[in-house]
């Protein structure tokens, strides 16, 4: 059974070499027994571990050390001749008042097992797997819950508190004085303690934790969806921080970007739609790749044909040196169909964006092209609406009387 957490104490050692108060670096807790540096925050052990501790990490030497030294000698020594390891001592319950001396952490408890971590990425990927003990739920879930989702709550977030840190980092849940919850500690600790009691403050809990699980998966959705120029290289692609494309889409909607960089609808999808605007929509935008391919394919064909020398500057990426061995089509089929599609629907989201405007184009879609590109990129979308009548007399793609479809003529538009 876990223990109830307690303030730490001070031993009433009779005096300290020269003046040196001990107890300034060194205090106890009695529910565990473990020392606690007040400097750190945290238990260290107690079988050496506190002079290295002091003479490593706070740089104590002399009488003062030996002080810190001898007051945790004397404390064991009142317990029975060692304290308690915080690596692997019994924690305190959850739900109990916050351990003195230690700081209180945001962090997250999973509601199906006693899962607690203070990441949030832990909690989903842990809530996503959907492996859990066969014990109680850390949290009982509120009745109205149960009986709507046949489950207990998800996760949610908690206060908590550990000894140790890093790898030997162990979360319980501690009571938030402000909120009141003296009925968290029976809760999560699988009905402990004496008296069962009518559960109405673990249900009081759990519709709090489920109300705030809402909002934060709101607050996911809304942070997945969203573009976050990062500089931490953790979070970022070498390609992704060298092309800037995070830098320029800060903020901009992730759905929103991709819906209007997808393909056109394919036949049969078209076929099997029941709106009629949307098919023609999806006709007229599936000429632009079909487009595209035609003339990389025409020009692919001649390329044999353009001058040694003109091939080696079009490599080239100095405008002053040509390149050695001049450009040639040297990547395999899958490859180049690959680049292609990567092209088509950037040619998809150019058109999608001209549809808005150039104020709403740069505003929702990041688009920034000078007047010259702007444009190249109105005859294109002038020269796909004259293609999307000349084939309209048939229906998805094909025009009237079987001939071949109408090729529009792409102009560039990237600078």
């Amino acid at each position: 059974m876990a223990r109830g957490g307690s303030s730490p104490r001070s031993n009433s050692i009779p005096s300290y070499p020269d003046g040196v108060n001990a107890s300034l670096y060194l205090t106890f807790a009695s529910q565990p027994r473990v020392a606690l540096c007040t400097h750190c925050k945290q238990a260290i052990r107690t079988d050496g571990a506190v002079e290295s501790h002091f003479r490593q990490a706070h740089h104590l030497t002399g009488l003062t050390l030996r002080a810190v030294v001898d007051l945790a000698l004397a404390e064991a020594a009142a317990n029975g001749g060692s304290l308690e390891d915080p690596h692997t001592c019994e924690l305190p319950t959850d739900g109990s008042p916050p351990l003195e001396g230690l700081p209180v952490l945001d962090g997250y408890g999973c509601g199906s097992c006693g899962f607690r971590t203070t990441s949030r990425k832990l909690i989903k990927l842990h809530a996503q797997r959907g492996a859990h003990g066969l014990g109680r739920p850390a949290v009982a879930p509120t009745a109205a819950r149960a009986r709507s989702t046949g489950s207990s709550p998800g996760w949610g977030a908690v206060r908590i508190q550990t000894l140790s840190r890093n790898r030997y980092a162990r979360y319980w849940i501690v009571r938030d004085p402000g909120t009141g919850d003296e009925g968290q500690a029976q809760q999560r600790s699988g009905g402990g303690g004496s008296g069962g009691g009518d559960g109405s403050d673990g249900d009081a809990f759990a519709q709090r934790l489920a109300e705030r699980q809402d909002i934060m998966a709101a607050e996911d959705l809304q942070w997945e969806r969203t573009v976050v120029a990062s500089a931490d290289v953790n979070q970022q692609s070498a390609w992704v921080r060298e092309m800037k494309w995070a830098e320029h889409l800060d903020g901009h909607d992730l759905v929103d970007l991709y819906d209007a960089g997808a393909p056109p609808a394919s036949e049969a999808a078209r076929r099997a739609a029941w709106d009629d605007g949307y098919r023609e929509e999806q006709r007229r935008l599936a000429l632009l790749p079909e487009s595209f391919r035609h003339e990389v394919g025409r020009c692919s064909l001649r390329l044999a044909k353009v001058p040694h020398e003109t091939r080696r500057w079009l490599k080239s990426i100095n405008p002053e040196k040509p390149e050695g061995r001049p450009f040639a089509l040297e990547q395999e089929a899958d490859t180049v169909r690959k680049y292609q599609a990567v092209w088509e629907r950037y040619l998809c989201y150019c058109i999608r964006a001209y549809r808005l405007g150039r104020a709403e184009a740069q505003r929702g879609r990041g688009i920034r092209f000078t007047d010259e590109q702007w444009t190249a990129l109105d005859a294109m979308a002038e020269a796909l609406d004259a293609a999307g009548d000349a084939t309209a007399v048939g229906s998805l793609g094909r025009p009237g009387g079987g001939g071949q479809p109408v090729i529009v003529r792409l102009t560039p538009v990237s600078g």
